[in-house]
């Protein structure tokens, strides 16, 4: 179990990084690390994608077993976007009315579309 969570976290730590450069790379095309809109700046965001890896990381790293099949990834995936999106939208924004549905349907569609997808990818490995 304990290397099933250690496997998540450097899932989620990895993909951390890559929105880290990104919006590292943003900030420095726009010349300001604020973004007022938000009430964030560049080193809140990415230690927000951090936090999250961790968690989110941690729940793959608990819910690997079910990532066996397609749809158990789907799953597994939808799960861990939901917690994604619904905990970067209360880190930044709070409770709204909107943050549930919102963060329903991103981590349904991106986080479901994303664990479905590295499956089918492992699959063809492991079939070839």
């Amino acid at each position: 179990m304990l290397r099933d969570a250690r496997w998540g976290i450097s899932w989620g730590l990895w993909i951390a990084t890559g929105f880290s450069i990104i919006v590292i790379a943003l900030a420095g095309f726009r010349g300001s690390t604020d973004y007022p809109d938000l009430g964030l700046t560049t080193p809140v965001i990415v230690a927000l994608y951090y936090a999250l890896a961790v968690v989110g990381g941690s729940v793959l790293g608990l819910l690997r077993p079910f990532t066996r099949s397609k749809l158990g990834g789907f799953i597994v995936g939808s799960f861990i976007g939901i917690i994604v999106y619904g905990g970067a939208g209360f880190m930044i924004k709070g409770v709204t009315l909107m943050m549930a549905p919102v963060a329903l349907i991103l981590g349904i569609a991106i986080g479901g579309t994303f664990g479905y997808q590295t499956v089918s990818k492992r699959s063809k490995r492991g079939a070839a």
